[in-house]
């Protein structure tokens, strides 16, 4: 069974000093995204990423399609999406939304 972090972290929203800043860039490798953002994540939950990584890479990555991913954009600067830049999908961090 999964934790849910996001009940985890419920309430924390990260700064704006976050939003419009690369946080992995020039790769769409999962490890190293998770690597990247590992001290944005709750405690224990990178470790359940290396422990899951260890055993089924498809499993890590379904953890970070899901809950990663899932916990990243419930803790964004408000306005703001964890992800790929709009223009360059390997530039991954806290994008605003385009309000047009």
């Amino acid at each position: 069974m999964t934790v849910t972090y996001a009940a985890v972290m419920s309430g924390f929203q990260l700064p704006m000093t976050y939003a419009n800043q690369s946080l992995s860039t020039d790769t769409l490798n999962t490890f190293a995204i998770v690597h990247a953002i590992s001290h944005l994540l709750p405690e224990g939950m990178y470790a359940e990423y290396l422990s899951l990584r260890a055993i089924s890479e498809d499993d890590a990555e379904e953890m970070y399609q899901t809950d990663i991913i899932d916990l990243l954009n419930s803790i964004a600067p408000d306005g703001c999406y964890f992800g790929g830049h709009p223009g360059d999908g390997a530039d991954i961090g806290f994008w605003e939304y385009d309000h047009d």
